[in-house]
């Protein structure tokens, strides 16, 4: 774990989604190998892990230009496709919030500090996945004063489109805010937007690709500790 140095004046902490506010990561990684299965494809599940932080549309691409040079895939289709096996995942799952994320909208809630989610999912994965927390006892939804997905950017992330429409929907300033991010997509789409940055590291990806945060965690147990420490 890494001291955190936080902004003067901290209005906001925006959440990514995927691998911060819940462990879908798995469910994204086995929707994409059962797609690549009825393809034919033969791959490596590294080359898999290489999908995470990116739209589904770009990974969709960079299969068509690793597997089928010679041919043009039908990118949308592939994408529904690829959503329809991701949505059946979800809805045949108990998903439970990444351990800490309870602490940390609670410590958000005392001390006001405004709470956004910024994911590059569709708008419809963000509401199933807060849907399906509510069944599993964990009513997130109502503690997030702005939800931003992909829904509603024309670049998602790594472009910073997500997280400048987040902190202008909360009213505060990027360098007023903390993303948390999981990701080197998310990473760079944060600090683009002017944020400050905090990543968590995961199974999936190596601790060096998350090097330009402003500080790498092993979890989120304990986070809102160094909310005390001002940068």
């Amino acid at each position: 774990m890494h001291k955190l140095s936080l902004p003067e004046k901290l209005r906001a902490v925006i959440l990514d989604m995927d691998g911060v506010l819940v462990d879908t990561e798995p469910l994204h990684i086995e929707s994409f190998c059962l797609l690549m299965d009825e393809m034919g494809i033969d791959y490596e599940l590294e080359y898999v892990h290489g999908f995470i932080g990116y739209s589904i549309a770009d990974n969709m691409r960079r299969i068509n230009k690793d597997f089928f040079p010679r041919s043009e895939l039908d990118i949308d289709k592939c994408v529904e496709k690829r959503d329809q096996l991701y949505l059946d995942l979800i809805r045949s799952r108990s998903l439970q919030p990444i351990a800490g994320i309870v602490e940390l909208i609670a410590h958000c809630g005392k001390t006001n500090i405004q709470l956004a989610l910024a994911s590059s999912s569709d708008r419809v994965q963000v509401d199933m996945i807060f849907d399906n927390l509510k069944q599993s006892g964990f009513d997130l939804r109502p503690h997030f004063k702005v939800v931003v997905s992909g829904s509603d950017v024309e670049r998602r992330k790594p472009h910073p489109d997500i997280y400048r429409l987040a902190v202008e929907r909360l009213g505060c300033s990027a360098n007023e805010a903390l993303a948390v991010e999981d990701s080197p997509v998310g990473v760079q789409s944060a600090l683009e937007a002017g944020l400050y940055c905090a990543a968590i590291s995961s199974p999936y990806i190596a601790k060096e690709e998350l090097g330009n945060a402003h500080a790498i965690f092993d979890s989120l147990k304990n986070f809102s500790e160094n909310f005390g420490r001002r940068g």
